[in-house]
């Protein structure tokens, strides 16, 4: 599986000085355990050179080296902006829209994201089932990745010429 992080998730966890969200960790560590390849776009080093905090933006910058990068992420042709009602005008929409037209190209399987934006055009795209808040990315994990306690009633077997019935 593979899923594509927004800045907005990055940020959180790789900014130095800043106690780290505990579903940030825990997605993280369930990802590192059932090898689910978090990945991140050139577009989110394009948003965070953005930052005014030379210092800071930096050391976000080279932690975020550890990721994995999605290879070969094209440009949002205008079919697709046109789809999205985007305007592509501001900085930050274009680095929305980059993620999410990787995601609409399949080249992850997810994207999380806060960002009620991409939500909304995911909508318009008809991949909202694709992009997660980060509550639903990790219960989404849970429920598909982690072992599960499963009680049965008691049951009387009886095998019976190689056949085992169970009643």
């Amino acid at each position: 599986m593979r899923i594509l992080l927004d800045t907005n998730i990055l940020i959180p966890l790789e900014t130095p000085h800043r106690l780290i969200d505990g579903k940030i960790a825990r997605l993280m560590k369930l990802s590192a355990k059932f090898k689910i390849d978090t990945l991140i776009h050139d577009a989110n080093f394009e948003d965070i050179r953005r930052y005014g905090n030379d210092i800071g933006r930096e050391i976000v910058l080279r932690r975020l080296e550890r990721y994995n990068k999605l290879e070969y992420a094209s440009e949002p042709d205008s079919n697709f902006l046109k789809k999205i009602n985007s305007s592509y005008d501001t900085a930050r929409v274009k680095y929305d829209d980059k993620l999410l037209y990787a995601l609409f190209k399949n080249s992850a399987h997810l994207l999380i994201t806060n960002d009620n934006g991409i939500h909304s055009k995911a909508k318009l795209l008809g991949i909202e089932a694709k992009v997660y808040r980060l509550e639903q990315a990790l219960s989404f994990i849970e429920k598909t990745f982690c072992e599960k306690e499963i009680k049965l009633k008691k049951m009387r077997l009886f095998i019976c010429h190689h056949m085992i019935l169970t009643l």
